[in-house]
C-alpha cells in the first residue's frame, strides 16, 4: 500500500526561527523545528523525519513537496555528489551535506516516489504540512512549546520516532489539547484526547542539539561565503568607480579644451563682425558720395538745359523776302 505524504519547511527570516512537518492526515503527522535555521533545512528535515518515522514499516511512500531543491537533490544530484565525495560539479562542498547523507542512508532500500506540487496553491496536504511547519517556527519565535503531532499512526511500527527536535534551550513538548488553538482537530487524535505530554530522552535532546549546531555551522559557512562574494563585488565596484573618475577627468579636460576653442571662435567672430561694421560704414560713405555726384550731375544737366533755352530766344528773325531784292 502506498501512502501519500506531504513534507514542508518554514523559516521566519531564512535564516530565522524555523520548522518542519510531514503530514498524512490529522491523525498522522509530525512537526518540529529550531530557534534558527533555513527553509531548505526545514524541507530536508521534514523528509528525513518522515523516513525515520516509517523506517520500521513496509509502507511505500509517495512524497508531495513544493521544493524542487529537495526533489532534485534526492532524485537527480545525490548519486553524483556521492561519487564525487559529496562535492558538487564545481568542487565546492554540498550544502546541507549532513542532512543529505542522512537522507541517503535512510532512503536506501525504500520504495519512495516524489511529486512536485506548487506551494500555496490550495493543495490540501501541502497546505496542512505548511501550516504545521509554520506553527512550529512560530512557536520557536515566541519561545513557546511546539506541537510535535501524533507521529506515524499507520500500520505496525517497531519503536516510535515522532517527537519534534527541540531548540538548544531544550523546549518542552506541547500538550495536544492545550497548546494549539485548533482544539477540535486535535480532539480527533488519541494522543491529544489523553492529554499526554511528550518528553524527549536525553539522547534525543543531544541529537537535536547537535543538529542545531550543525545547522548553525552550515549557516556560518554560507554567510562567510556570501560575505566573501560581497567583498569581491565591493572591490569590483571600487575599480569601476576609479575608471569612471578617470573618464570624468578626461571628459573635463576635453570640456576645458572645447571651452578654449569656443572662446577663440567667439573672439574671431567678434573681430569679423567689427570688420563687417567698418566695411558697412565705408559703403555708406561711398553711397553718400554717389548720391552727391548724382545731385551734381542733375544740377549740371538743368543748367545746360536752361542755357540752351536762353540761346534760342536771342536769335534775329529771318529776313523778309522783300528785303532781299
Amino acid at each position: 500500500m502506498t501512502t501519500v505524504v506531504a513534507v514542508d519547511g518554514s523559516a521566519l527570516g531564512n535564516p530565522g526561527p524555523a520548522g518542519w512537518a510531514w503530514y498524512v492526515d490529522e491523525n498522522c503527522w509530525a512537526a518540529g523545528g529550531w530557534p534558527s535555521s533555513s527553509n531548505n533545512r526545514g524541507e530536508l528535515t521534514a523528509l528525513l523525519e518522515l523516513l525515520k518515522a516509517t523506517a520500521s514499516t513496509n509502507e511505500e511512500l509517495h512524497v508531495l513537496a513544493d521544493s524542487q531543491y529537495v526533489i532534485n537533490s534526492v532524485t537527480k544530484w545525490m548519486s553524483g555528489w556521492k561519487a564525487n565525495g559529496w562535492r558538487k560539479a564545481d568542487k565546492k562542498p554540498v550544502v546541507n551535506v549532513d542532512l543529505m547523507q542522512a537522507i541517503d542512508k535512510a532512503i536506501t532500500g525504500r520504495k519512495v516516489s516524489f511529486e512536485w506540487v506548487r506551494g500555496h496553491s490550495g493543495h490540501p496536504l501541502n497546505e496542512a504540512a505548511d501550516d504545521k511547519a509554520r506553527a512550529a517556527a512560530t512557536a520557536y519565535q515566541r519561545q513557546s512549546s511546539v506541537d510535535s503531532g501524533p507521529g506515524w499512526t499507520r500500520g505496525e511500527i517497531k519503536g516510535t520516532t515522532t517527537t519534534a527536535p527541540s531548540s538548544a534551550q531544550g523546549s518542552k513538548s506541547a500538550s495536544k489539547a492545550a497548546s494549539q488553538p485548533n482544539k477540535k482537530e486535535h480532539a480527533k487524535t488519541s494522543a491529544s484526547a489523553s492529554g499526554e505530554v511528550k518528553t524527549m530522552s536525553s539522547q534525543q535532546k543531544i541529537a537535536n542539539a547537535q543538529q542545531s549546531i550543525a545547522a548553525l555551522q552550515q549557516q556560518i559557512a554560507q554567510t562567510q561565503r556570501e560575505i566573501a562574494s560581497e567583498q569581491q563585488k565591493i572591490v569590483a565596484a571600487h575599480q569601476s568607480i576609479a575608471a569612471i573618475q578617470q573618464n570624468l577627468a578626461a571628459a573635463q579636460q576635453g570640456i576645458v579644451t572645447i571651452h578654449k576653442k569656443a572662446t577663440a571662435a567667439q573672439q574671431s567672430i567678434a573681430a569679423i563682425q567689427q570688420k563687417i561694421a567698418a566695411a558697412q560704414q565705408k559703403i555708406a560713405k561711398i553711397q553718400q558720395k554717389i548720391a552727391s555726384a548724382q545731385q551734381t550731375i542733375a544740377s549740371t544737366q538743368q543748367e545746360i538745359l536752361s542755357t540752351n533755352r536762353h540761346s534760342g530766344h536771342g536769335k534775329s528773325a529771318d529776313p523778309s523776302p522783300d528785303t532781299l531784292f
